[in-house]
């Protein structure tokens, strides 16, 4: 069921202003629209499944170059091939299921500049992926729930494409590339994948990946039976250079970081190396492990910090060759999480809800937040704000549907520039109309022992209500309410009238027992 509230977000009044802010990794877009907008590409037309076309395939073989394809809740098994520059979004990420019944590639990219967002993405054949590209460029995957396939992601002799903001889990692979270059890998959750999170193969160079959540990958028992070397968190394996492993959370993998002897020149610097179960790297190559001043954080790391700068006194040896990281942070630099505070039941016909959220981490004064809101809508940051006081929302949803609104928090550290993020908080709320409103509104009026009960309070209370209340729903008061109500409460309601000393008091009782029943009646809306 859906309404027709548009979809915005608002600032209560005493907090800071909100402005949209260009994501590096992400395409610009209003948060008070559905609409993903690449600045190569001009949209021509919305193909709306299954109002239009009823599967995913028939809206593309209708559609042309720069088309939207929005895709409502629903499952969908379908192998997707995309052969055109098209936005193809799901209406909400949780409830837009792309099932690709074990068959093939769940989608195929086979063009340049796709967006896809707002799906789960599951259920590929072995030895394929959920999203595949090959030989294609620049292609934004962002806000998807990829699981359940051989490869989350699979790159081959692709480049410049942005994967951003998905949850990658319970795939074989996370993200693989191969023979790929200059991709942006951000703001990922890869998790519980049976082999690696993320995984660099064979020549892959000038990859970017930042601020993602690499946890709980290569732990699966069949990992040997694919190659448990390859297990792991982040692997670089077969030549790959120069890539970029920058402010990433790596815990609870099998191996946190595992290099081979054929790569070089890759530089790892403000990752958070947590509790990994063999070892938190193992690097056999020749790559860098600190960003000139500040190195990674080793949860195994034993040396101290006489000066109390954050940066350990002596170098922290990278198990497996010559490599160490001379500047160990002796303190993880994963900001604390943001408090949410929302409903987590709202009726849209309140107007929009309301989400706080602020930071009490005593580390950072100062914090942007990014927000996603769990819909088709673009992830929103926050202006730079005191973390404490934090900032209120105002937003609402299209769709009667069950949402997950993640949050993370975003920090500026040193004087180079770079940021570092928290985790994830969440916050689930279910969007609906909780009841018909005149089913709600006949179950009370038709239920004479509650109201017997309810007149009987109307007397307890005489003696405390003026004498002076002006209306009497049995003989003065004259709005559409009074044929509904009249029948039951007249004769009941006749001895409180005397002299409209209780109705005032009366009425307002009976609006609150409609609005506990699950919501006003259209004629007491109206009064």
């Amino acid at each position: 069921m859906e309404h027709n509230k548009k979809n915005k977000t608002r600032i209560l009044i005493g907090f800071c202003c909100v402005s949209l802010v260009i994501s590096t990794f992400a395409s610009a877009a209003q948060v008070s629209d559905h609409s993903t907008h690449v600045t190569n590409i001009e949209t021509h037309s919305t193909i709306i499944v299954p109002d239009d076309y009823s599967t995913i395939t028939d809206a593309l073989s209708h559609a042309t170059n720069g088309d939207t394809i929005f895709v409502k809740a629903g499952t969908y098994k379908e192998n997707i091939v995309i052969d055109k520059m098209v936005f193809l979004k799901g209406e909400a990420w949780e409830h837009v299921i792309l099932d690709g019944d074990q068959k093939d590639h769940v989608i195929s990219i086979q063009t340049s500049g796709v967006s896809i967002s707002g799906f789960t993405i599951s259920n590929s054949a072995s030895n394929c992926a959920g999203i595949d590209i090959k030989n294609n460029h620049y292609n934004i995957i962002t806000m998807n729930i990829i699981q359940s396939n051989f490869y989350g992601i699979s790159l081959y002799s692709s480049n410049g494409n942005n994967i951003n903001d998905n949850i990658i889990k319970n795939n074989v692979y996370g993200i693989k590339t191969d023979a790929s270059h200059a991709n942006i890998i951000a703001d990922n959750e890869l998790s519980n994948n049976e082999l690696n999170g993320l995984y660099f193969d064979f020549t892959s160079t000038f990859n970017q990946a930042t601020w993602n959540i690499v946890d709980e990958n290569g732990l699966a028992k069949n990992a040997v039976f694919y190659d448990s070397s390859l297990a792991g968190g982040i692997v670089l394996d077969s030549a790959c250079r120069s890539n970029s492993i920058i402010s990433n959370e790596v815990a609870s993998n099998q191996i946190g970081v595992n290099s081979d002897n054929y790569n070089e020149n890759n530089i790892l610097y403000l990752n958070s190396f947590m509790e990994n179960v063999q070892s938190n790297a193992m690097d056999t190559a020749n790559n860098t492990w600190n960003g000139g001043t500040m190195g990674n954080y080793w949860s195994d790391y034993t040396g101290i910090d006489a000066n109390g700068d954050g940066i350990g006194d002596i170098p922290y040896l990278i198990p497996g060759g010559d490599n160490s990281d001379a500047f160990p942070l002796v303190d993880p630099i994963n900001p604390e999480p943001p408090h949410i505070e929302a409903p987590s039941e709202w009726d849209y016909r309140n107007g929009e809800a309301s989400f706080a959220f602020y930071s009490l981490d005593p580390n950072y004064d100062q914090v942007h937040f990014e927000i996603k809101w769990g819909d088709s809508s673009n992830e929103y940051l926050t202006d730079e704000l005191k973390a404490s006081e934090g900032i209120t929302l105002l937003y609402s949803y299209d769709t009667e549907l069950r949402y997950t609104v993640w949050a993370r928090t975003m920090v500026e550290i040193g004087t180079t520039g770079d940021i570092v993020k928290s985790d994830y908080a969440r916050h689930v709320i279910t969007w609906s109309h909780k009841k018909d409103v005149s089913e709600s509104a006949n179950k009370i009026v038709n239920t004479p022992s509650y109201l017997s009960t309810l007149l009987q309070k109307c007397v307890d209370m005489t003696s405390k209500i003026p004498d002076e209340d002006p209306f009497c729903i049995s003989n003065e008061y004259s709005s559409p309410m009074r044929s509904e109500v009249s029948p039951i409460l007249t004769e009941s309601t006749r001895h409180l009238c005397r002299e409209g000393s209780t109705t005032t008091w009366l009425l307002r009782h009976l609006l609150f027992v409609f609005r506990d029943a699950g919501g006003l009646p259209t004629y007491v809306q109206d009064i």
